[in-house]
C-alpha cells in the first residue's frame, strides 16, 4: 500500500454506514414495533371496579395492558400480554392493591377482544377495542348491595 496515495472516501462512508446500521438495529427494531403497534382502548373490571386504559398489541405478538381508575381500589393495573395462538393469549395482570390474575384473551378482530380470569379477590374481565355498549356484553354487572 502506498502511504502517499490519496484515500478512497467511499470506503470510509461505507464503513460508517455499516457501523451506524449495526448499532442502530435495536433502536430501529423498537421503532418498527412501536410504529406497527395498535393501541385500542380497554375497559378492565376488577372486583366490580371499572378501570379504563389501553392495550398495546405489537407485531411481535406481545403487548401490554395499562388501566387506571379515578377512585376506589384497585386504582391501577398493568401487565404484559403474549399470544399463545393466532387469536388467543394471556395477560399477566398486577394491580396496585395486590390483586393478581392471569387473564385468557380471545380476539374478535385484529384489534378487538375480551378476556376473563380470576384473582383471589374475585372475577376479572377485560374488553379492548370496543365501545361501552358492546363491552357491556362481556363485562359483569357490579354486585348489588343487599337491602338492610
Amino acid at each position: 500500500m502506498n502511504p502517499c496515495k490519496p484515500f478512497d472516501g467511499r470506503v470510509l462512508v461505507s464503513a460508517g454506514v455499516l457501523v451506524l446500521g449495526l448499532s442502530g438495529c435495536a433502536d430501529l427494531s423498537n421503532l418498527v414495533v412501536q410504529l406497527g403497534s395498535s393501541r385500542p382502548s380497554a375497559i378492565l373490571q376488577v372486583q366490580g371496579q371499572r378501570l379504563d386504559g389501553t392495550v398495546t398489541l405489537s407485531p411481535d405478538r406481545t403487548g401490554t395492558l395499562s388501566a387506571t381508575a379515578g377512585y376506589g381500589e384497585p386504582r391501577s393495573c398493568l401487565g404484559p400480554l403474549r399470544f399463545t395462538s393466532s387469536t388467543q393469549g394471556e395477560v399477566d395482570l398486577r394491580c396496585n392493591d395486590g390483586t393478581a390474575a392471569v387473564l385468557k384473551f380471545s380476539l374478535l378482530t385484529a384489534v378487538k377482544g375480551y378476556a376473563y380470569g380470576a384473582s383471589h379477590k374475585g372475577p376479572v374481565a377485560l374488553t379492548f377495542g370496543m365501545m361501552d355498549d358492546e363491552a357491556g356484553a362481556y363485562l359483569q354487572a357490579p354486585p348489588v348491595a343487599a337491602a338492610p
